[in-house]
């Protein structure tokens, strides 16, 4: 009997992982700061499903550890203590989150010796964007250059917590593999996404993958860029980056202001696009991926991968999801396909698009 705790279990997304996995396993616990949350979410779920509250800054939290096979993380984490006790301890890991601060501190553990595995980028980005890339560099071998173009739609429904971690990261300046600094909502790049007659200016964003497929896929230079289905709000959000007035998000009241906004008005289409664009001297390779509800997608990716994880045999240690899968389509639904076995699962339960552009 396999027992799984999901920390952030009564979120938007996590929510979506508690109760398709509760399908599926006997034992799934709801588990976060607030207790009442856990307990009103477990409730209210027509699935058996346990609660918990679990701090996981507060290391007396993590008695739990000692009778769990897999930990699921749909929170952001200032520090890798905890995944360190979870591999420690050899209970399986599997993280959801896109928190840069927390992948650059990854880069500096031992990715062995470890008693369990523990597998990061589990989402769309990153998660699809890597299985995705990784597909490019079948059609295109040693790639000197992979540019990452990720499309939001603003009439999606997200979660507070994800509109929130967009909002928080409008204004932030990182440091990419290569050791280039850059700014969120600057260095504008058009791309060409599926189904639009005309281009779009795409931005830079923080999100992990560009940091973490230099090392995984062997690609000197990967660049990650964000841009809505709004083109009137991106244009909105670069100026703002420009005249450096987007300072102004990380006030308290501005940045509830504005997350109210964006998850009250819908002003464009309930969807997502990931654009892949490999290059090598003057050859190009193009692919996208395309549906609606990145909410859901990132709880499939999840949801798919554990499973994967919890029926399966896979090495120890810690692995980005592109050194341990791959991805193939199938009649419109994406497979998830263990390296080196039969294992695989369908991923998407809504409609995709997917192939070269």
């Amino acid at each position: 009997m396999k027992k799984i705790v999901v920390i952030g279990g009564y979120g938007h997304v996590g929510g979506q992982v508690s109760r398709q996995l509760a399908k599926r396993y006997s034992t799934v616990v709801v588990a976060g700061r607030s207790e009442e949350k856990a307990l009103k979410f477990s409730r209210n779920s027509s699935e058996k499903l346990s609660y918990l509250s679990v701090d996981l800054t507060n290391e007396d939290d993590w008695d739990f550890l000692q009778n769990t096979d897999l930990v699921i993380i749909c929170i952001d984490q200032t520090n890798t203590l905890f995944l360190e006790r979870c591999l420690e301890l050899g209970v399986d890991y599997l993280d959801i989150s896109a928190n840069y601060a927390f992948f650059q501190q990854l880069m500096y553990l031992d990715k062995e010796k470890h008693n369990s595995t523990a597998i990061l980028g589990v989402g769309l980005a990153p998660g699809l964007t890597n299985l995705v890339t990784k597909e490019s560099l079948k059609l295109m071998p040693h790639s000197e250059k992979i540019d990452i173009s990720i499309l939001l739609g603003l009439g999606d429904t997200h979660g507070k917590e994800a509109m929130s971690w967009t909002i928080k990261n409008m204004n932030t300046r990182y440091t990419l593999a290569d050791s280039t600094l850059v700014t969120s909502f600057t260095g504008g790049k058009k791309i060409r996404f599926s189904g639009d007659r005309r281009l779009r200016k795409a931005y830079f964003f923080p999100f992990p993958d560009q940091l973490t497929l230099p090392s995984s896929l062997a690609i000197p230079i990967v660049k990650t860029r964000l841009v809505f289905d709004s083109r009137s709000t991106t244009g909105i959000f670069a100026a703002l980056t420009k005249l450096n007035l987007i300072r102004f998000s990380e006030k308290k009241r501005v940045k509830s202001l504005v997350l109210a906004l964006f998850q009250k008005i819908k002003i464009g289409q309930p969807t997502y696009q990931i654009k892949i664009d490999a290059y090598k001297k003057t050859e190009h390779v193009g692919l996208f991926l395309k549906g609606k509800n990145e909410a859901q997608i990132t709880a499939d990716m999840a949801i798919a991968t554990a499973i994967l994880l919890l029926e399966g045999s896979h090495p120890k240690g810690i692995y980005q999801i592109d050194e341990l899968f791959y991805l193939k389509e199938q009649d419109n639904n994406l497979i998830l396909v263990v390296e080196q076995s039969d294992n695989q699962i369908q991923i998407n339960q809504e409609p995709i698009e997917y192939g070269r552009l």
